[in-house]
């Protein structure tokens, strides 16, 4: 049972998610594989 529904209540801004996929599309994010990212406001915390 949650005492409250998300950590973050409210939805999350493109600018947000974009920065994320701007981010793993760059050079800088060449040594990344295999990853799962949740952008969800922190609910999987609970």
């Amino acid at each position: 049972m949650r005492v409250t529904p998300i950590p973050i209540p409210r939805q999350g801004l493109i600018d947000e998610c974009t920065s994320l996929v701007v981010f793993l599309a760059s050079e800088q994010a060449s040594y990344i594989t295999g990853q799962t990212y949740l952008v969800n406001g922190g609910a999987y915390f609970l």
